[in-house]
């Protein structure tokens, strides 16, 4: 290679590593903004509270700059135009629908404020996430639904996997950290602390203002600090090439298979059945939702061993019995309940995993009727097929439709 190639591949890493940075910034740049301006002295009470009701427009935000880093390389070549355009269309489109579709509701419905807060946004920030992560996916394959969307999903699922285990580890540490304070009164030592982490000093301020700005600028800190964490890894899962989701993927089928067996035992007594017990009913969701989650990340496909393969046969079966029971709840829940937003919400969400579980099954009985029928051995077949990632955007409209649509449909029914 030339001496010029060689200057002309060193310049482009370095602009890489520069457009990057730049990215990391400005990923968390309005939330950060929102806090230092927010005025914590006058409406302390509501600081916490606005920062979470507002937490989907930060999200879109931070997913669209994130989204970048999955289209381009290095080198800054190969950048497809097609695919920034679609992604910033997307996001801008989610954007424009999060504030028609919230904040006029807000405005005009005041007596639906505490409704408004505890359901349509909360909801949003949650549903939002599974469309964020299709972007992401799709930014992956340059938005070519026919690519190996399956390394995708093992790509963020490692990403996922390694940054959910840093935020709870950087969540235990500032959580000590609190505690430390807690037993240390002394006011020179939390000027250190914040010192040490920002190179300022509570004595630069004034004594009216200081503790609140150095309160807000521990809180960008630790905004910041949470939300590189997901850059580190994207780059050490694009290094290592990593698949440890898929393993821990395999395990969690057995600690998930354990505890469905458990919760069906627990329907022997009454108090804690899921129709009547709110925390069982949430408890047996996540466990229903955490079931389907996992299969799509097991990857049969993949250095599958007997034990995995029949593991994938049966546990599909277990929790489509499972979803049986969950989705009677729900649907108990939908008529008993006032509120019907959230239960009606989980009831089609039950449904859509319901389809999900039958079509894994049926493609599952495929895959034993060719081993059967042409004596191959299963060490040599692949169970399944990889068409079930397709069915990641039927969540996807369901994602839309109750982060968008319904919650508004909802509050004009109620408030009729």
């Amino acid at each position: 290679m030339s001496e010029n190639k060689l200057m002309n591949l060193s310049s482009k890493k370095r602009l890489y590593h520069i457009l990057v940075f730049t990215i990391i910034i400005i990923s968390s740049l309005p939330i950060s903004i929102q806090i230092l301006l927010y005025d914590i002295d006058h409406n302390a009470d509501n600081f916490y509270s606005t920062i979470i009701i507002n937490s989907f427009y930060y999200q879109v935000f931070y997913f669209f700059s994130y989204s970048f880093l999955f289209i381009i390389d290095s080198n800054l070549e190969n950048i497809n135009k097609r695919t920034i355009l679609i992604i910033f269309l997307s996001f801008l489109l989610l954007f424009l629908l999060g504030i028609f579709t919230s904040a006029p509701l807000k405005d005009e419905i005041p007596a639906m404020l505490e409704f408004f807060k505890s359901n349509i946004m909360i909801n949003k920030s949650i549903l939002s996430s599974i469309i964020f992560f299709i972007i992401i996916v799709l930014s992956d394959n340059n938005f070519n639904i026919k690519n190996n969307t399956y390394n995708s999903f093992t790509k963020l699922g490692d990403i996922i996997l390694f940054s959910v285990a840093s935020e709870i580890l950087l969540a235990i540490i500032l959580f000590l950290i609190i505690k430390l304070l807690e037993l240390v009164e002394s006011l020179e030592f939390l000027a250190f602390m914040v010192f040490l982490f920002f190179g300022l000093m509570l004595s630069v301020f004034s004594e009216e203002h200081g503790n609140t700005l150095a309160l807000k600028l521990i809180l960008i800190f630790i905004v910041y600090l949470s939300t590189l964490i997901p850059f580190i890894f994207f780059f050490v899962q694009k290094r290592f090439k990593t698949v440890l989701s898929i393993y821990i993927s395999r395990g969690l089928l057995f600690l998930y298979s354990f505890l469905i067996f458990v919760s069906f035992f627990a329907l022997l007594y009454e108090p804690i059945r899921p129709f009547d017990n709110t925390k069982s009913f949430i408890i047996y969701n996540v466990l229903l939702i955490l079931s389907i989650i996992t299969l799509y990340f097991i990857r049969a496909d993949y250095k599958a061993g007997i034990i995995t393969k029949a593991m994938y046969i049966i546990f599909p079966i277990i929790a489509l019995l499972f979803n049986i029971l969950v989705l009677g709840a729900s649907i108990y829940r939908v008529i008993i309940s006032e509120n019907k937003i959230n239960e009606i919400s989980i009831t089609v969400l039950n449904i859509i995993i319901a389809v999900n579980l039958v079509y894994i099954i049926i493609q599952n009985i495929k895959s034993i009727i060719k081993i059967l029928k042409n004596n191959i051995n299963i060490n040599d077949v692949i169970i399944g097929n990889n068409k079930i990632y397709s069915f990641i955007y039927v969540y996807g409209i369901y994602s839309f439709i109750f982060s968008f649509i319904a919650p508004m449909i909802m509050v004009f029914l109620k408030d009729k």
